[in-house]
């Protein structure tokens, strides 16, 4: 029996850190970085070369040294072209890499939220989740462009002030004063707006989170008559927050940061003209020199502004949404399988649970509590009990919905912990009251169970599951597309799907959860009648949960659960018989 403490018990999973995924990334693309770093060398030098052969032509031109003029009018030609045939090579090189960066982030981050457990998903709102990959794979792409930007920008300053120091040291040093005055005052704004945007995109994810939880129960609250209720107490409420934290961001963009900028870049700029002047007057600068310095000067201060641009607009608030991303989706996996966990494991169908006890986070009591109960192959049991007992509970902790407080569960004397959650659960076939159905073609839907079934095999599942005929009234049949959560199909198509599904899958274990207590009394009976034929051919071990206690008569076995524990066992005469616990639900039909 094992003895470990469940997540849940109120801990807060850990979120990993992103250096690991970092390094992995840039290693894994090492040649990507380089040619780009190469390319950002290339451009900064040729912009920088460009206005210096300006500067020599302007001192021939000074001097009335024509002889030379063609050919440097023809190297600034050429430099000028090499500075935006860059360009073009970084367009090849992203053609090459770009496309398979996107394909990494995306199934890294797909996979990663896929790895987590059941009960995660219940806890966040898909819309959430949908978002922050999105926003994860766009931070990053968008974080390598700008990065280029930035890298390109801090290039031409060097090589430009390399330049300025072999011409006009007196101008290199004040340049060189400016920026160092400059830097600092960068940081710190740096390090605000990265707080102002974490805010914002906080605001803004929660924003989108209600909007789609909204679009998805869009039903209900139209049914219910309480769109404006909807409207007024969550989505405007988090729209204002959501315009609060961008308003925050733009008043210290604009009062702050553009403020700050003017006032050095001005000032700055006076500075330097003033000295080139005076330099040239007293002759120790050509005009050649005077030229190349203020164009080079103002260069580098639209560099410097570029490099604010690329900072705080575009590094800093995709930084923050891939942080804020990866805190989510790579936080701590609450399930996890073991190291040398068994995968392709087929087994008989014998499910054991021993002195299982569970508890729900922050729960003060057990919902399981010492649950045993051994099942045998192809034996068909019922669990009944009323609502709270913990039935469902026993379905997931048999999935691994979640992992359990103490005791283990045990397929074919296997702990579950030692078989991936993956093999585990494609042993395991489940109809639920809710389907879950893509919003694909039917034939799709059904071969999620079984990829590589036949037609034949699909349309002989179908048949068992009393749908065939349905199907074939369909405009596309088989190819009919049934809409988001099969929105398209009836209730009672929906729940045959399953069944066919489960025929198709025909897995050793199968579970019925409340498989027809959302239908109507002639609807449940039709499927019931498809799921006892289901039932008289299948050789699987079954574990049903039903509202209606006389669907579960011919079970082999009758489970009552209380409170967590089994106050009674036996098959359906036998518990009539006993006038205990169940007999007083059979009487009343309290479930």
């Amino acid at each position: 029996m094992i003895d470990t403490t469940s997540a849940y018990e109120g801990t807060t999973a850990k979120t990993q850190s992103i250096t690991p995924y970092v390094i992995e990334f840039v290693t894994r693309y090492v040649g990507y970085f380089i040619a780009l770093l190469a390319i950002a060398v290339g451009s900064a030098s040729f912009e920088i070369l460009v206005e210096y052969k300006i500067k020599q032509i302007i001192d021939l031109i000074a001097q009335h040294h024509d002889q030379q003029i063609f050919h440097l009018i023809a190297l600034f030609v050429v430099y000028k072209a090499m500075a935006h045939l860059v360009y073009f090579f970084m367009r090849i090189v992203n053609l090459h890499y770009a496309p398979r960066i996107i394909k990494k982030t995306l199934l890294d981050i797909c996979m990663q939220t896929y790895h987590h457990s059941l009960y995660w998903f219940d806890s966040q709102r898909s819309g959430d989740i949908a978002s922050k990959i999105a926003d994860f794979q766009e931070g990053i792409t968008t974080i390598i462009e700008s990065t280029f930007r930035v890298v390109t920008v801090i290039l031409t300053v060097c090589i430009g002030l390399v330049f300025l120091f072999n011409m006009y040291a007196v101008a290199a040093w004040v340049l060189l004063g400016f920026i160092m005055l400059y830097l600092p005052i960068i940081y710190y704004l740096l390090s605000k707006q990265m707080v102002y945007q974490q805010a914002y995109y906080k605001a803004r994810q929660n924003a989108i989170g209600i909007i789609n939880d909204g679009i998805v129960n869009i039903f209900g609250i139209k049914i219910i008559g309480r769109v404006g209720q909807e409207v007024n107490n969550a989505l405007i409420p988090a729209i204002h927050q959501w315009q609060d934290k961008d308003r925050i961001r733009r008043r210290f963009d604009t009062f702050v940061v553009d403020s700050i900028d003017t006032v050095l870049i001005v000032l700055m700029s006076a500075v330097q003209i003033y000295l080139l002047a005076y330099a040239l007057l007293r002759g120790e600068i050509t005009a050649g020199i005077f030229a190349f310095v203020a164009m080079l000067t103002l260069k580098i201060h639209t560099q410097l502004n570029t490099l604010i641009e690329a900072m705080l607009f575009s590094i800093t608030p995709n930084m923050a949404r891939v942080q804020s991303a990866y805190q989510l989706l790579y936080a701590a996996d609450e399930v996890t399988d073991q190291p040398d966990a068994k995968t392709q494991v087929r087994i008989k169908g014998q499910v054991n649970f021993d002195a299982v006890t569970f508890r729900y986070d922050k729960r003060q009591r057990d919902v399981l509590k010492n649950f045993t109960l051994s099942i045998q192959p192809g034996e068909q049991v019922g669990l009944v009990g009323l609502s709270g007992a913990g039935k469902t509970t026993v379905i997931k902790c048999l999935l691994r919905y979640f992992d359990i407080r103490h005791g283990d569960i045990q397929l074919d004397q296997h702990s579950i912990r030692t078989i991936s959650q993956e093999s585990l659960r494609q042993n395991i076939s489940l109809i639920p009251q809710d389907i879950t159905l893509f919003h694909r073609s039917i034939i799709d839907n059904l071969r999620l169970a079984r990829p590589n079934a036949t037609h034949k095999a699909v349309e002989q599942a179908c048949r068992k599951a009393n749908i065939h005929d349905d199907i074939m009234d369909m405009p596309d049949q088989y190819a009919t597309i049934v809409g988001e959560r099969g929105v398209k199909l009836s209730g009672g198509q929906r729940q045959r799907i399953a069944i066919a599904r489960a025929i198709l899958k025909d897995a050793p274990i199968l579970i019925l959860d409340e498989a027809t207590s959302s239908l109507d009394s002639p609807t449940e009976k039709r499927i019931q009648s498809s799921i006892n034929q289901m039932l008289d051919e299948s050789r699987a071990t079954v574990i049903a949960i039903a509202h209606r206690l006389s669907t579960l008569v011919q079970m082999d076995r009758i489970v009552v659960l209380d409170k967590g524990q089994i106050v009674e066992q036996g098959s359906h005469h036998e518990l009539i018989e006993k006038n205990g616990h169940y007999r007083r639900l059979w009487d009343t039909q309290m479930i």
